[in-house]
């Protein structure tokens, strides 16, 4: 089954308002759960989320790694979630992935949470219709 959404306006930490192809996500960690509207990214290897998320999901700092971001080299932490789409008509996709946040709030480059090419467009067929300002998304069986 395909599932469309529509682009939606949102102003990045560091740029001017636009319309960005977003979904809305629950992402979770134990019995602490979020729903965040997620910006879905092609150009990002991983996903992403802010530290102040990171942080109320209760994400662990363990695992730092360095991380080439559009901002540049910043110290992240990647950590396990469980993330969940709602699809119209269907019950949501569930997948475990891991994510990328920043280990300081001074490394925070994004305001909203990213969904990148591993965990996530393997899991879909991805369509990005820019000039109708629609997602598409078909899971990936």
């Amino acid at each position: 089954m395909v599932h469309h959404f529509k682009y939606k306006k949102l102003t990045p930490s560091r740029n001017k308002e636009r319309k960005y192809p977003v979904i809305p996500v629950t992402y979770k960690t134990g019995d602490i759960e979020f729903e965040v509207i997620s910006v879905v990214d092609s150009g990002a290897t991983s996903s992403y989320l802010p530290y102040s998320l990171a942080m109320a999901l209760g994400l662990s700092k363990q695992n730092k790694i360095e991380t080439e971001t559009m901002g540049g080299k910043i110290s992240t932490a990647t950590d396990r979630v469980i993330i969940s789409i709602p699809l119209k008509n269907d019950r949501p996709v569930r997948v475990e992935t891991y994510v990328n946040f920043p280990c300081s709030p001074k490394d925070d480059h994004y305001a909203h949470p990213l969904l990148g090419r591993q965990g996530f467009f393997d899991k879909f067929i991805v369509t990005f219709d820019d000039k109708n300002e629609k997602l598409t998304l078909k899971k990936n069986e």
